[in-house]
């Protein structure tokens, strides 16, 4: 029985997640959070040996995790990633769309016309296939929380990173979309703008051959000490919870205190603007105490 009460507590306990490019970065803080609230979640990646240990870490620490090997762009292995929650658990509850390349890097004229692609195969198409093979069974159940992870870069203009803005912007786009053709049942797809000291940023960091500003830009926010990976994931944890029912078509930002989201959630439901999208805001909503946190930590290094 007090295990029971124990488990009570967790915001996500008996729940199934799946979370997609979580062998590193913002996916694995997110995967590893999730377990922490109870869910069972399948680890993926597309080096299957590295999905396997974060699993068996999540495993170790008393929660329940399967790894998946790869590729969201491909629809055999989107259907398998999703199928092997259904083999293993039964059901699916949660999703979350993480996998994403930052593609090329080139002025006009100068890129790599395949790898601009395999851009939009990953980052866009690989959340679409993803979601796709989980909606009939979250349909079956009545439904099931989507979440697509944005980033800023997609209402960016500088520097050459085109194809992945390019990718980010749909992504919203795509999400709000089949937000509204979901919604009726019970899916909610929502979207949250993520910020942190990612693989991906460190990777960018150091492309001064192909773009100097952008990986200047990249180092400098690196030495302003990002938020890690960590920092982001309460968000997550609340929109995959019961705490954000009736939500969706919105997107979120990383930072966003989740006491004010919870507050104001009819509120916001009411509106018919999208949260943040279109630079949108609302007053009322404060920053988490991890975004408070790098705020002072940029005064106090006076970036």
């Amino acid at each position: 029985m007090a295990q029971r009460n124990k488990n009570q507590d967790k915001k996500l306990d008996e729940k199934t997640a799946v979370v997609t490019g979580s062998t590193g970065g913002i996916g694995r803080a997110i995967a590893e959070a999730f377990a922490r609230e109870g869910a069972r979640v399948v680890v993926n990646g597309r080096r299957g040996d590295v999905a396997e240990e974060v699993a068996a870490g999540i495993r170790s620490s008393g929660g329940e995790a399967v790894a998946v090997e790869g590729d969201v762009s491909s629809k055999e292995s989107a259907d398998a990633i999703v199928g092997a929650a259904i083999a293993q658990w039964g059901r699916i509850d949660i999703v979350v769309n993480n996998a994403a390349i930052s593609g090329p890097i080139a002025p006009l004229g100068e890129e790599d016309i395949d790898g601009w692609m395999d851009t939009l195969r990953v980052n866009v198409l690989g959340a679409y296939l993803v979601t796709r093979a989980a909606a009939p069974n979250m349909k079956l159940a009545g439904g099931g929380k989507i979440i697509d992870i944005s980033s800023g870069a997609n209402r960016g203009m500088a520097g050459n990173l085109v194809p992945y803005r390019v990718s980010k912007a749909g992504l919203l786009r795509m999400s709000t979309a089949l937000a509204a053709q979901l919604h009726p049942y019970g899916i909610q797809i929502n979207t949250v703008d993520v910020f942190g000291a990612t693989p991906m940023v460190r990777e960018l960091a150091t492309w001064d051959d192909q773009d100097p500003v952008l990986a200047a830009r990249m180092r400098q926010r690196l030495e302003g000490k990002e938020p890690t990976p960590e920092d982001n994931t309460p968000i997550f944890v609340w929109l995959a919870s019961t705490a954000s029912d009736g939500l969706y078509g919105r997107n979120f930002a990383w930072n966003m205190n989740t006491s004010d989201l919870e507050r104001l959630k009819q509120r916001i439901i009411a509106d018919e603007r999208a949260l943040r999208m279109e630079m949108v805001e609302f007053d009322g909503i404060g920053l988490s105490e991890q975004g408070r946190a790098y705020l002072e930590r940029l005064a106090v290094s006076g970036s």
